[in-house]
């Protein structure tokens, strides 16, 4: 298991006051997956971004669900930016350099849907993006037992669903399902959704 250190930028350089955002690293173990809303959260500057949650295929793992569970929660805690990364392409190998972190390569990182599904969902939530700081983020439920049931995050009036099929009450809406990279009429039986409100 690889651990991710938990200092913020400004906690690393000798003049903080001269960053221009609060930066941090989740790292890519599925044990930080609540890391990354808490640690934006708890970011002693602003703005926030995550320079490194889960590459997408590393070690053979966290795929487009895992990409866009990041990116919604690092932007309904509050994140000013989203990062991307893909095994394959970071390394940009052939699948065999620095094949310990995972053997896709970069014909297959180049290949995966997941940047089309994050731009989608970054352009919606650019326009609904609340655009001042009293607008906060309120963790609506949590079940520390279980990481994937993780809080449903809500920011202004946009409310994250991680799993449709574990959410019980939810408000009406405008649904956002990220896995498509499009709006529906009617909340999923499963999967993620995003509910923008008014």
């Amino acid at each position: 298991m690889h651990t991710t250190p938990r200092f913020y930028g400004s906690q690393l350089v000798n003049r903080p006051e001269l960053l221009a955002a609060e930066t941090l690293q989740t790292g890519h173990d599925e044990g930080t997956r609540n890391h990354l809303w808490q640690r934006v959260l708890a970011a002693p500057g602003a703005p926030v971004i995550n320079l490194e949650p889960w590459y997408e295929g590393i070690t053979g793992r966290f795929g487009a669900s895992d990409q866009l569970h990041a990116y919604w929660c690092s932007m309904l805690s509050g994140a000013h930016a989203a990062c991307y990364g893909a095994h394959g392409m970071w390394n940009v190998g052939d699948g065999c350099f620095l094949a310990h972190w995972g053997d896709q390569t970069y014909q297959q990182a180049r290949a995966l849907d997941t940047p089309r599904l994050l731009g989608a969902s970054h352009a919606c939530w650019l326009p609904r993006r609340p655009v001042d700081d009293e607008t906060a983020t309120t963790v609506v439920s949590m079940d520390p037992e279980d990481p994937h049931r993780l809080a449903s995050l809500a920011r202004g009036q946009a409310l994250y669903v991680p799993e449709a099929s574990r959410t019980l009450d939810t408000p009406a809406g405008d649904v956002w399902l990220p896995l498509q990279g499009r709006f529906s009429d009617e909340l999923p039986t499963e999967g993620p959704a995003v509910i923008f409100s008014a």
